[in-house]
């Protein structure tokens, strides 16, 4: 008589097939695993080991009719790549030696603006001769223009026999001594000006001044009579009275002087013009004009003689 299964037997048995079933679920996980990660695992022995053991969980199956493993199994570990060492920089033998890197040299860079011109020359001034003046002898820097001035009626001493040369000249003086030196023709209208009334001395001078354009006043109807006149403004009414007009850049032309930057805008052309017709006092630096200086009775006998010089209507016998 066969003995009946015990109930409880076979529900153990059960319960431990299915928690070897599930270990080998999880070991066949961990053995795919290893397997991506490990290139020498043999997983499909692995897999037959587990399959077998699910096949008779309970030790059932006769080792002597089981089928030989594909594989011992066993886990070679791959090899590790080996490092690589960086290449070295080498520098073949045949080139020659780099120079050394030195810092970028700043080369200054010319400002834009006015070229240096040489020194201006002196003015040639003729050789001296007497005057009828007590204070200007032969060897005076101007004695000749002041001398060629006053033997035409141009200018005047004083009373003592003297001529002041170096007394500051006046706006009304100035424009008597315009009058007297040139003849030129009318361009427009006299202008009654407040500070110059009808029975002032120089009234008829200013009023043919303004008349011939030689001189003009000031904002306000004023003429300023009693000034003293600048070398600026001298120049400007020589060269505005005689339509002087500049042969070339104005800038280039008065650039040989030092002092040229002080001339306002406006009468850089007109400057430049007197200039390049001689119509300058460089005495006694012929590198400066000395624009806003005033102006002496020496400088203005020169400038009118030199302004004379030019529209040929004096000549200099000392030169020839």
């Amino acid at each position: 008589m066969t003995p009946t299964p015990d109930p409880r037997s076979r529900r153990r048995s059960d319960e431990v097939i299915a928690i070897l079933v599930a270990l080998g679920s999880l070991g066949a996980i961990g053995a795919w695993s290893i397997s991506q990660q490990n290139p020498g695992f043999n997983l499909a022995a692995f897999q037959s080991t587990i399959e077998s053991a699910t096949r008779d969980p309970l030790g059932m199956f006769d080792p002597e009719k089981s089928p030989a493993p594909a594989s011992s199994g066993t886990i070679t570990p791959a090899p590790s790549p080996e490092a690589t060492a960086s290449p070295q920089a080498t520098t073949p033998a045949n080139l020659p030696p780099q120079p050394a890197i030195v810092p970028y040299a700043v080369t200054p860079v010319p400002q834009v603006g006015v070229s240096p011109a040489p020194a201006a020359t002196p003015s040639p001034v003729p050789t001296g001769q007497p005057t009828k003046f007590s204070d200007v002898p032969a060897n005076f820097w101007a004695s000749t223009y002041i001398a060629a001035l006053s033997d035409r009626g141009i200018i005047a001493g004083l009373p003592n026999n003297s001529f002041a040369p170096n007394r500051p000249v006046t706006r009304a003086e100035f424009a008597e001594m315009l009058g007297k030196a040139f003849n030129q023709p009318a361009v427009r209208p006299a202008f009654k000006f407040r500070d110059v009334p009808g029975g002032f001395w120089a009234t008829r001078a200013i009023d043919e001044a303004v008349k011939t354009q030689f001189m003009s006043g000031y904002p306000g109807r004023v003429f300023r009579p009693n000034q003293q006149i600048p070398r600026l403004e001298a120049q400007l009414a020589l060269a505005t009275g005689l339509n002087l007009a500049p042969g070339g850049d104005p800038v280039q032309v008065l650039n040989r002087y030092q002092d040229f930057r002080e001339i306002p805008a406006y009468a850089l052309p007109k400057i430049a013009a007197a200039v390049q017709s001689g119509l300058v006092v460089d005495y006694p630096n012929p590198n400066q004009l000395n624009s806003f200086q005033v102006t002496t009775r020496a400088e203005a006998a020169t400038l009118i003689y030199k302004a004379l010089e030019q529209q040929g209507k004096i000549t200099d016998t000392s030169r020839q």
